[in-house]
C-alpha cells in the first residue's frame, strides 16, 4: 500500500491492537505493534498521523457501532485487524463452536463492516485473524477462526483490498521460536509476536513504497 507524506493511518480492532493504550489520549497508541510500527517510521524520517482505535474485546458488532470515531478521524488509510473474539466471545457463553448460524451472522457483519469502511476510504488493509494452539484448549477454536478467516479473505479479494496473512506466519514462527515465546494465551501475543507482527506490516507497506 502506497503511503504519502503525513497520511492518517488508523488502526482498527480489538485488544490486540489496543495494547494497554490510554483510551483517553487519542495519541495514545499503546505498547504493542501499532505503537512498534509508529517507531520504526519516524526513526526512518517518514511522517504519518497515526491512530489507535483498538479496544478490548470489541467484536465485529462492536466495531459497526464504532464507525463514527472512525469517521470523525477522516483517515487516508484504515488498518482493521479483527475476528478472533467474534471466537472467544462464543467460547466464554458456552456456545457451541462453528454453528452454521455463527458463521453466518459473521459473514454478513464482517462485509457490512468492509462496505462501511470503504464510505470512509478506500484506502482499507485488512490483516487477517491469528490463533496458536497455546493452551492446547485452543484448538476447540480452530475450526471457526478457520471458516471466519477463509469469509475474511473472499471479502479482501471480493473487494480488491490489500490483505496480509498473518495466521499461518504467526504459527510458522511459533514452530521456530516456541509458542510460549509468542502468547500467553494463544491469542495476544508478546512483545516478540508485536515485534513480529509490526515487522510483516512494515514489510508490506515498503512493498507499497517501491512500486
Amino acid at each position: 500500500m502506497k503511503l504519502k507524506e503525513n497520511n492518517r493511518i488508523v488502526f482498527l480492532g480489538d485488544s490486540i491492537t489496543q495494547c494497554q493504550r490510554d483510551v483517553r489520549n487519542s495519541k495514545d497508541l499503546g505498547r504493542g505493534f501499532v505503537h512498534l510500527i509508529d517507531e520504526q517510521w519516524k526513526k526512518q524520517g517518514k511522517h504519518y498521523d497515526v491512530y489507535n482505535l483498538g479496544i478490548e474485546g470489541n467484536r465485529l458488532i462492536d466495531l459497526l457501532h464504532r464507525l463514527h470515531e472512525v469517521a470523525r478521524l477522516k483517515p487516508d488509510i484504515i488498518v482493521l485487524l479483527a475476528g478472533v473474539n467474534d471466537v472467544w466471545w462464543h467460547a466464554n457463553h458456552n456456545k457451541e463452536y462453528s454453528t452454521q448460524e455463527a458463521i453466518e451472522r459473521f459473514k454478513e457483519q464482517y462485509v457490512q463492516l468492509i462496505q462501511s469502511l470503504l464510505t470512509i476510504t478506500k484506502k482499507l488493509l485488512i490483516v487477517e485473524p491469528f490463533l496458536w494452539p497455546y493452551p492446547l484448549a485452543r484448538h476447540k477454536w480452530r475450526c471457526e477462526l478457520d471458516a471466519h478467516i477463509e469469509t475474511i479473505r473472499h471479502d479482501a479479494f471480493k473487494y480488491h483490498l490489500e490483505y496480509v496473512a498473518l495466521d499461518g506466519l504467526l504459527n510458522e514462527k511459533a514452530s521456530i521460536y516456541g509458542l510460549e515465546k509468542l502468547t500467553k494465551d494463544g491469542v495476544h501475543p508478546t512483545l516478540l509476536g508485536h515485534t513480529m507482527i509490526a515487522q510483516h506490516l512494515l514489510e508490506h507497506f515498503q512493498q507499497g513504497d517501491d512500486l
